[in-house]
């Protein structure tokens, strides 16, 4: 077992045991990871035949919902040499790095930028071979909370339509300024 002494405060890094019957590996489940273009092979190679999904970190979205180039050619490759599914992974990350919580806004409001996102979307899916989309938004406005519910659907929906998946990663709460 994990004997974690407080398990809502898990460290970056830790390992935690997920038991299976028998001990033997639990082939029911899904598991997805991200990782950055420039990993190393030899990680790659120790935890690609763990994995379900594979979402190589990050295309930035902008304010008008147009997504960021990735040079993520070799990691889509190795995936598919291992039976392992790309997402498409997306974040409203600014150019310095940080979750901008107005391009979260942008994308959830403003038809124009849902258009330019769900269009760039759909394309980098085709082009690159993934199977759905992995949305990180991050920092949402308290205010968008409803207006993020309604474009998930609408996003879901569409994505649904032309036979992908979506996922979206939730980020934690730990203060108001969040």
């Amino acid at each position: 077992t994990n004997q974690l002494n407080d398990p809502s405060k898990l460290a970056v890094g830790m390992a935690l045991l997920i038991p299976t019957a028998a001990g033997a590996p639990d082939k029911s489940m899904s598991v997805n990871a991200y990782a950055y273009p420039n990993i190393a092979q030899s990680v790659l190679e120790e935890y690609l035949p763990c994995l379900s999904y594979i979402c190589p970190f990050t295309h930035m979205i902008d304010i008008q919902g147009r997504l960021s180039p990735l040079n993520d050619a070799i990691l889509l490759e190795k995936a598919a040499q291992n039976g392992v599914s790309p997402l498409l992974s997306v974040a409203n990350l600014d150019p310095e790095g940080g979750f901008s919580p107005d391009i979260a806004h942008a994308i959830l409001t403003q038809e124009i930028a849902q258009n330019n996102f769900i269009r760039d979307c759909l394309r980098l899916l085709e082009e690159k071979g993934c199977k759905g989309v992995n949305l990180d938004l991050e920092y949402v406005y308290p205010f968008d909370r409803e207006s993020y519910s309604q474009f998930l659907a609408l996003f879901a929906q569409r994505l649904h339509a032309q036979g992908y998946y979506l996922s979206t990663a939730l980020a934690p709460k730990t203060g108001d300024g969040q």
